[in-house]
């Protein structure tokens, strides 16, 4: 039997499939902490909180950290805002029927709603 001699492709860099990390590209990073976290804080009612990439409270059934959170005076999210550059993808309506199921509102803040 011959060895068998494989040939590898160097030229192009490999592909990395988010270079920003977890927290998303500059822009997104922008639109949570400014245009998204002044909606959350316009929208809470007095007792309530407003936090930021942080776990959803009093839902034990679900591990994802919105972008911006209105937690209720009982300790429970009542309300989510996602900064969402593809709001129509499979992923971010599996994600909003999640959040849905569980009783929490969620409103979607596509790229034409950042500010530049």
């Amino acid at each position: 039997r011959k060895p068998t001699t494989t040939t590898t492709a160097t030229t192009a860099p490999p592909k990395v499939p988010n270079r920003h990390g977890s927290k998303g590209a500059p822009d997104h990073q922008a639109d949570v902490s400014g245009g998204g976290r002044r909606e959350a804080l316009s929208e809470a009612k007095p007792g309530e909180t407003v936090l930021t990439e942080q776990g959803v409270q009093g839902h034990p059934g679900i591990r994802r950290r919105p972008d911006n959170q209105i937690v209720g005076p009982d300790g429970r999210t009542r309300k989510v805002i996602e900064s969402e550059r593809r709001p129509n993808s499979k992923y971010h309506r599996d994600r909003i029927a999640e959040y849905e199921s569980c009783g929490i509102e969620c409103r979607t803040r596509g790229p034409s709603e950042w500010e530049p």
